[in-house]
């Protein structure tokens, strides 16, 4: 990774994937990856309410090496980090998915495959190194229910060990970006999962009848609970950012929630996802499955989001800037880096494992432990 000595956070690579996008003159596809939903005011809350928390270390408490490894539905990972599930990342990189799935196996990283890759679930599943990599489906609820279920047999075929099925975007957010660039995707960027049953993600940016016929076929909790009696895999719920879905998320069968906001992507003036994780852990109790993502750009940040309740985060933008920046050579750089910072915060925190870490050895403005 030498040629990336210069690059030694995920700022560096946020930077150089704007730069490079900008030299070849893709500064649309950049506002795609890179933008938010409305105003901007999710995406920045995610920001700064991890910097507003602070942190409270333990003293002398060395003598051991760091261990990363920890529980996810009930199975052990190396590390609690997972490669979200971004679509079309060929809009970074021409090696998409496979290069990002080739680094997340590189860092022993968990990795999730988004319905809309760039590459088919059996494409990416064939650079398995072994069937102890995490690998998770997400999917986005066709209209056609068979569609469903064929998918999420693919999946198991493939190996794929859970299902991340994503319930906060029936429709896009309003993206001004995308508007004023009259954004639309190159005719080789294909959603190839979904290439079989001739399907499609249509925006919902539009005019309200437009809304109106997508909001008919969005899933309800009905479907959802239907489809999750239908699914041998385990189950996970992603975009749950209200304490009642979360409830209602675990009652329908459901073995784990991600407490997002999509990464302020959907609907602006959402609380952050940071401010809430707390709450879901305080209801849910000790032993549910809650994962994180929107926001993580630091190892203190996973350190953050693990003090507060969850089980392991998801990395996103991340991903696609360092995609851009160097294909998957750049993803694995980045989540080495984001590693080395969580085991020097660990280290400074006087923690040398992850099941020691606290909600007591953080402070927030929100929610504070008596």
């Amino acid at each position: 990774m030498k040629q990336l000595a210069n690059y030694v956070n995920c700022d560096d690579y946020l930077k150089g994937a704007q730069k490079i996008f900008e030299q070849q003159n893709l500064s649309h596809h950049w506002r795609y990856i890179h933008g938010t939903s409305g105003d901007g005011i999710s995406y920045r809350k995610n920001q700064q309410h991890f910097d507003d928390i602070e942190l409270i270390p333990s003293m002398l408490q060395g003598g051991e090496a760091i261990e990363l490894s920890t529980q996810l539905l009930d199975k052990a990972i190396a590390c609690p980090l997972i490669l979200a599930p971004i679509a079309y990342q060929q809009l970074a990189h021409s090696g998409g998915e496979l290069a990002s799935f080739q680094a997340a196996q590189a860092q022993d990283v968990g990795f999730c495959l988004s319905t809309l890759s760039t590459f088919d679930m059996e494409s990416v599943a064939s650079l398995a190194e072994g069937p102890q990599s995490t690998r998770i489906f997400q999917l986005y609820m066709q209209a056609d229910n068979k569609v469903n279920l064929d998918l999420v047999s693919r999946a198991k075929e493939a190996g794929y060990s859970a299902i991340m099925i994503t319930i906060d975007a029936p429709i896009n957010g309003l993206r001004y970006h995308e508007a004023r660039d009259q954004f639309s995707l190159p005719r080789e960027i294909v959603a190839q999962n979904l290439v079989p049953y001739q399907g499609s993600f249509t925006s919902g940016l539009g005019h309200n009848n437009d809304i109106d016929s997508l909001m008919l076929q969005a899933p309800t909790w009905q479907q959802v609970a239907a489809l999750i009696e239908q699914i041998s895999l385990p189950v996970i719920l992603k975009g749950v950012i209200n304490v009642d879905d979360a409830y209602r998320a675990r009652e329908i069968g459901a073995q784990g929630i991600v407490v997002s906001n999509h990464g302020g992507r959907v609907l602006d003036g959402v609380p952050s996802s940071i401010s809430q994780l707390a709450k879901m852990r305080d209801a849910l109790g000790p032993d549910y499955t809650i994962l994180f993502d929107s926001g993580i750009r630091r190892g203190s940040d996973i350190y953050k989001a693990l003090a507060l309740g969850a089980n392991a985060v998801l990395i996103g933008r991340p991903l696609m800037h360092g995609l851009a920046v160097a294909g998957a050579l750049g993803v694995a750089h980045t989540l080495r880096l984001l590693k080395d910072e969580l085991k020097l915060t660990m280290a400074l925190m006087g923690n040398v494992n992850i099941a020691s870490i606290s909600s007591r050895q953080v402070l927030t403005p929100w929610h504070r432990e008596s």
